[in-house]
C-alpha cells in the first residue's frame, strides 16, 4: 500500500519557485493498473518520481505499508527502490555497456540471493524474458534491440525484482501504435498480481486499460475515474437482410461506440442495422480481498551489497566510455609516480648502498679513513678539516671497527734509499709504510715471506723495480737503520701501465691513489711504532704548538714548531738562562726566541712563563684533534729558562726542548695516537655492514670514486629546495589529474548512476565502483612507472659512466622502499583526491542524475 498527504514539490529557476505537484492526495491498496492521466508539464512524472523515491519532495507525507518515506534513512530509501518497487523510465534506461542478461543479472545481485546457484538465476532470467516475448535473448547487446524489445527488457527487470509496487513513466511514449498496444497489454496482465502505476498522456489507452484513471492537471489531481465507473457493454448487431448476427461482449465505453460506428459506416452495409441483447454491466473483476491482501505484501528479501566481481565489472564497463582520458590520467599518473619516485631517490639519496654495491664490483680491500669536522670562527669563517689521526679520531675508528675489518697504521711521505755501490745511493719518496702483523692478509706475496721483526721489511714488485731490489737486500728508511728485505709483494701496475701514465702525467687522481696506497708502499712490522716510542731519538714536528701565541688564535693555528728532548741541551750550548729542572720547564732556541720576542740578544734574560692554548676547546668541534694538545702536559703553563744556540751541536735543530719526563710521555702519546693514520683492512666482502657501520660513526672513505659520491651527495642537498618544489608540483599534478578523471568518469556516467540508484544500488556500492576505478588507474599506472623508472635510472647511470675514465659504476642506486613510499604516498593522495569528486554524489537524487 502506498498513500500521500498533502506532498509537494517545488523546483528552484532563476525566475523563482515552480510547483511541480501540489498538495496532492492519493491512496492505492490493491493491485490493479492506476493511470495517472495528463498534458506534458502537468507533473504527472514529477508525482511518479516522488512516490517512487526517486526525488525528494518538500512537504506532505508519503507512507509505504504505513511507514513514513520522510524518515527513511538513505540506506532505508535504497531498499526502498530495491525491495518494494520496480521502475519503468519512457527511454528504457538500462545499461547500454552490458548484454541483456547481465542487466537482469544486476537486480538480483543487490537482493539477498546467495542461496541460489548460477542455473537458477539463469532460469528466472530465461523465464522472465519468456513471458515479455524476448526467449532467447540473453546474450543480446542493448544496442542491437528495438525500442519496443528494449522496453519489454525493462519490464522484465521489474518482474525479476518482484517488488510490491511497479511505476511506469511514459512507457509507450517511444513506440509505435502496435507496440504500444502490446506494452499496454503485458502491464495489464502483470497488474492482476502488482500494483502498477503508469504515467501517460494517451486518454484512449488510460481508459481501456486502467482500473483507475487519476486526472492531473497544473500539479494537481483533479479527479480519478475508478474502475466502478467503467461499464462493459455487450450486444448483438444484424442487418435486416440478413439473417446473420455478430456479438461483441465486454467491451470498454469508447471500444464500443468505435465498434459501432465500424458496422454501421462500413463500406458492406447495405439496409437497416438491428441493434439488440444490450447489456452495461460494471466489471469487478478485481474487486476482491485476495487483491488488497497481495497489495499490502510485504516481500521478506534483504539487500545485499553488490559482489567485488560485479563491481569491477562495472568500473571497466564505465571507464570504456572514457578511454582517451584513461590512457592520459594513466600516462600522466605513472610520470607523476616516476616523478615522485625520483624526488624520494634524491632527498634520500642511498650514499651507503652506492658505495657498499661499488666496493663490492671492485672488491676493495683497503680503506683509508677519514673525519670531516668545521668550526665557525669569531668573524663568521668556517674552518673545516678532515681527521685521519688522532685519539678522538682513533676511538671513533675503533668504535666503527667490527668482525668484518682489521685496523692497520699507516705513514706516508717517506724516503727509501737504497745502495748500489759504496757511497751511491738510489731513492724513491712519498713512499708509505703500513705497519702490520705477521699475519696481515692484504699482502700477496710475489716471492719471499712476511716480516717478523723490526729489522725486516717487505717491499711492493714497484719499489723493488724502481730501486732494482731482491730478496736479501737491504734498504735505509728515513736515513735510519737498514732494513732487510724478506718479501716483494705483488702488485698490477704493470697492467695498469703505470710508468707511462707517470711520465706522460694522464693518469690523475686514480694514479694518484694508487700509487699512494697500492704501489709505492713497504710493509713493516707493527712493533716498529712501539719501539719508536720507546727509543726514538728524533724530534717531534708538533702544528699548534707555539705557546708565545696563546692570545692569537687564528695565528696559532698556523704555526708548526720542533720540539726535543731536553737532555740533548749541555750546559756550555746555553747562550743564558739554565737547563730545565722540572716538568714544566723548557729551553727555547736563539731563532725562536728572538722571533717571538722571548730574548733580543741585547738585555738581559729573564725566565718568563706562558700558557698553552687549549686546543680541544668544545667550540672547535674536534676541529684540531688530530694534534697533540700540549695543554694537557702543561696545565698549570710552560717556564722557558733558558736560551740555546742550535749552531753548538748537529743534534739541535728544534726550537723547544722540553724536560725528559715530559717529552717522553709527549713521544708516547705522539707515537700511540698521532705518528700514523688507522686504515680499515676488509677481511671478509660483507660491505654494507663495513660501509654502514662507518655511516653511523659519520667516517668517510678517502677514495677517488667514493669521494665523487660524497660530492654527489652534496649535490643533491644543495638542489634538494627544488626537488621538494617538485614534490610539491608533482602532487598538484596527481590531484587535479585525479579529480579531473573521476569527475570526466562521473559525468560520462551520470545516467548509469541514476539508473543503478533507481532500481536500488546503495549509494556506497555506486561510490565503490568509482573508488575501484581509481584503483585500477593506480595499478596500470603502478606498473607503468616500474620500468620506466628502471629506465631512467639506467639512463642516467649510463650517462655517468661516460665521464668516467676508471672503474665506471652506477652513481644511483634502486630503492625499492622509496618506490613504496611513492605509490603509498600517491595512493593516499590520489584516494584523498579521488574521493572529492565522489562525494559530490550525495548532493544528487537518482532522479537527478537519469536527467
Amino acid at each position: 500500500m502506498i498513500r500521500a498527504e498533502g506532498v509537494t514539490k517545488k523546483y528552484e529557476t532563476k525566475s523563482g519557485d515552480v510547483v511541480g505537484v501540489d498538495q496532492i492526495n492519493i491512496e492505492i491498496k490493491k493491485n490493479g493498473l492506476y493511470m495517472i492521466l495528463g498534458k506534458s508539464g502537468c507533473g504527472k512524472t514529477t508525482l511518479l518520481n516522488v512516490l517512487s523515491g526517486l526525488d525528494s519532495y518538500d512537504e506532505g507525507h508519503i507512507y509505504v505499508n504505513d511507514k513514513d518515506m520522510a524518515c527513511f534513512s538513505e540506506d532505508e530509501l535504497d531498499r526502498y527502490r530495491n525491495i518494494n518497487i520496480g521502475f519503468i523510465f519512457q527511454e528504457f534506461n538500462l545499461l547500454p555497456e552490458l548484454t541483456v542478461y547481465d542487466n537482469l543479472r544486476l537486480v538480483l545481485e543487490i537482493q539477498n540471493c546467495e542461496g541460489e546457484k548460477e542455473i537458477n538465476v539463469k532460469t528466472v532470467i530465461e523465464e522472465n524474458l519468456k513471458r515479455v516475448g524476448l526467449e532467447g535473448y540473453n546474450q543480446r547487446k542493448v544496442f542491437q534491440l528495438s525500442g519496443g524489445e528494449r522496453q519489454r527488457v525493462a519490464i522484465a527487470r521489474v518482474l525479476i525484482k518482484n517488488p510490491s509496487i511497479i511505476f511506469a513513466d511514459e512507457p509507450t511514449g517511444n513506440l509505435d501504435g502496435h507496440t504500444s498496444k502490446a506494452i499496454f497489454e503485458l502491464l495489464k496482465e502483470i497488474s492482476k498480481e502488482y500494483i502498477v502505476i503508469v504515467v501517460t498522456h494517451d486518454k484512449e489507452f488510460a481508459r481501456r486499460y486502467g482500473d483507475e484513471v487519476i486526472n492531473v492537471e497544473n500539479g494537481k489531481i483533479i479527479n480519478s475515474e475508478k474502475k466502478q465507473t467503467f461499464l462493459k457493454y455487450s450486444f448483438t448487431l444484424q442487418r435486416a437482410s440478413s439473417p446473420q448476427k455478430k456479438r461483441f461482449d465486454s467491451l470498454e465505453h469508447d471500444e464500443a461506440f468505435e465498434t459501432l460506428g465500424r458496422e454501421i459506416f462500413s463500406e458492406n452495409s447495405h439496409g437497416d442495422i438491428i441493434l439488440s441483447e444490450i447489456s452495461c454491466v460494471a466489471d469487478r473483476r478485481h474487486d476482491n480481498p485476495e487483491s488488497e491482501k497481495m497489495a499490502k505484501k510485504d516481500i521478506k528479501k534483504q539487500t545485499k551489497a553488490l559482489s567485488d566481481h560485479y563491481l569491477f565489472s562495472l568500473a571497466f564497463q564505465f571507464m570504456k566510455t572514457k578511454k582517451l582520458p584513461l590512457v592520459l590520467t594513466v600516462f600522466i599518473l605513472s610520470i607523476s609516480m616516476v616523478l615522485l619516485y625520483s624526488s624520494i631517490v634524491v632527498t634520500n639519496y642511498q650514499r651507503d648502498k652506492v658505495i657498499a654495491n661499488y666496493m663490492e664490483q671492485y672488491k676493495i680491500e683497503l680503506l683509508p679513513l677519514y673525519y670531516e669536522t668545521s668550526y665557525k670562527d669569531s668573524f663568521f669563517e668556517i674552518h673545516k678539516t678532515q681527521l685521519t689521526k688522532g685519539e678522538f679520531f682513533n676511538e671513533i675508528v675503533n668504535r666503527a671497527s667490527d668482525g668484518f675489518t682489521e685496523t692497520i697504521r699507516a705513514i706516508y711521505d717517506n724516503e727509501v734509499r737504497s745502495s748500489v755501490n759504496e757511497g751511491e745511493y738510489t731513492s724513491i719518496s712519498g713512499v708509505t709504510s703500513y705497519f702490520v702483523c705477521k699475519k696481515y692478509a692484504g699482502v700477496k706475496l710475489f716471492e719471499g715471506r712476511m716480516i717478523e721483526n723490526c729489522n725486516e721489511v717487505v717491499v711492493s714488485d714497484y719499489v723493488a723495480s724502481e730501486l732494482n731490489l731482491k730478496l736479501g737486500d737491504k734498504i735505509e728508511y728515513n736515513y735510519g737503520s737498514a732494513l732487510e728485505i724478506v718479501g716483494i709483494a705483488k702488485t698490477n701496475y704493470i697492467e695498469y701501465d703505470l710508468r707511462k701514465k707517470l711520465v706522460f702525467g694522464t693518469g690523475g687522481e686514480y694514479t694518484d691513489y694508487y700509487m699512494r696506497y697500492k704501489y709505492n708502499v713497504i710493509y713493516l712490522h707493527d712493533s716498529c711504532l712501539i719501539e719508536n716510542k720507546k727509543e726514538s731519538n728524533e724530534r717531534l714536528n708538533l702544528p699548534m704548538a707555539d705557546f708565545t701565541l696563546s692570545n692569537r688564535e687564528l695565528s696559532l693555528f698556523k704555526s708548526v714548531l720542533y720540539y726535543d728532548d731536553a737532555s740533548k741541551v749541555i750546559s756550555e750550548f746555553l747562550i743564558d738562562g739554565r737547563l730545565p729542572q722540572a716538568p714544566n720547564e723548557v729551553v727555547v732556541s736563539d731563532g725562536f726566541a728572538e722571533y717571538s720576542g722571548i730574548y733580543d740578544g741585547n738585555s738581559p734574560f729573564a725566565e718568563c712563563e706562558y700558557n698553552f692554548f687549549d686546543i680541544y676547546q668544545e667550540k672547535f668541534n674536534h676541529l684540531n684533534s688530530s694534534c697533540l694538545n700540549l695543554r694537557q702536559y702543561f696545565p698549570e703553563g710552560v717556564k722557558v729558562v733558558g736560551i740555546v744556540s742550535n749552531f753548538q751541536s748537529k743534534e739541535l735543530c728544534s726550537e723547544v726542548y722540553v724536560f725528559s719526563e715530559t717529552m717522553a710521555k709527549i713521544k708516547e702519546d705522539y707515537y700511540d695516537n698521532y705518528a700514523a693514520e688507522l686504515l680499515f683492512f676488509v677481511k671478509n666482502h660483507e660491505y654494507k655492514s663495513i660501509v654502514e657501520s662507518l655511516s653511523q660513526c659519520n667516517i668517510k672513505i678517502e677514495e677517488p670514486s667514493i669521494s665523487q659520491i660524497y660530492e654527489f651527495e652534496n649535490i643533491l642537498k644543495t638542489i634538494s629546495p627544488f626537488i621538494y618544489l617538485l614534490f610539491a608540483l608533482v602532487l598538484i599534478l596527481n590531484v587535479f589529474v585525479l579529480i579531473n578523471f573521476i569527475q570526466n568518469t562521473i559525468r560520462g556516467n551520470r545516467k548509469n548512476v541514476g539508473i543503478l540508484r533507481a532500481l536500488g544500488v546503495s549509494m556506497k556500492d555506486t561510490k565503490s565502483i568509482f573508488n575501484i576505478e581509481f584503483r585500477i588507474v593506480f595499478l596500470f599506472s603502478s606498473l607503468m612507472s616500474i620500468p620506466v623508472s628502471s629506465l631512467i635510472i639506467a639512463f642516467a647511470n649510463n650517462l655517468y659512466k661516460k665521464d668516467i675514465f676508471e672503474n665506471p659504476y652506477n652513481i644511483i642506486s634502486h630503492n625499492a622502499i622509496a618506490y613504496v613510499i611513492a605509490l603509498l604516498f600517491c595512493g593516499l593522495i590520489g584516494t584523498i583526491a579521488s574521493s572529492i569528486p565522489i562525494r559530490k554524489l550525495n548532493k544528487f537524487k537518482p532522479i537527478e542524475l537519469i536527467r
